[in-house]
């Protein structure tokens, strides 16, 4: 694969993997046919992408719709092959973590907090 296409396709797209948006480390890249060789899809620009080398070796000759079923079926959470696995959240911890209420400052200037009005009595 020619060099210049893909540092071309590489300075388009940020240095970014076209399908998992993650920096590219050098010697990672490859150039990825949207639509296959072997299906008929050309050397233009527009069919080409830069990519991580796993994730072009994951695809192989699959179609456009296959690429995108594979990506899709990840519901959100796409994952690339050559990422290190994330920690695993446990749900319940990550929900109570999420509503906590931060405490409230204590009153100053000897002002008493939360204490209702006498409203004239004794």
């Amino acid at each position: 694969m020619p060099n210049a296409k893909l540092q071309s396709m590489l300075f388009l797209q940020g240095q970014r993997c076209y399908f998992c948006d993650r920096i590219i480390p050098k010697g990672e890249a490859s150039l990825e046919h949207l639509v296959p060789s072997s299906g008929g899809g050309s050397e233009h620009p527009d069919n080409l992408v830069a990519c991580c080398k796993s994730l072009n070796a994951l695809f192989g000759s699959m179609s456009i719709k296959e690429k995108l079923r594979a990506i899709l079926k990840q519901n959100g959470k796409f994952v690339c092959p050559n990422q290190p696995a994330q920690p695993q959240v446990n749900q319940a911890t990550a929900q109570h973590q999420q509503t906590k209420t931060p405490a409230k400052p204590a009153p100053s200037n000897g002002a008493k907090a939360n204490v209702p009005a006498n409203r004239g009595k004794p």
